[in-house]
């Protein structure tokens, strides 16, 4: 039961985001929250930073994201689409 409210809170924060942005911050393409990722990022002491991209953009950065991500210190919550 847990996973399935899991699952539920993170398809409705993941397409609240996607109707806010509509297109891709990165490649202006058009979301659909079937296929679209939302990457969270925390910094320590900092407010978290939010994006929605297209799942080809974030299948092209994930792996120098991920890496990015760790070598700063930064949390990183990835909720895709295509996986929920």
């Amino acid at each position: 039961m847990h996973d399935t409210i899991a699952t539920a809170i993170y398809r409705q924060t993941l397409r609240h985001a996607v109707s806010h942005a509509m297109f891709c911050a990165h490649s202006g393409r058009i979301l659909d929250v079937r296929t679209a990722v939302l990457v969270t990022a925390t910094a320590p002491d900092s407010e978290p930073s939010r994006t929605v991209l297209h799942h080809a953009v974030y299948d092209k950065i994930a792996e120098r994201l991920s890496a990015a991500a760790e070598e700063a210190g930064t949390a990183l919550e990835v909720i895709d689409g295509r996986t929920l």
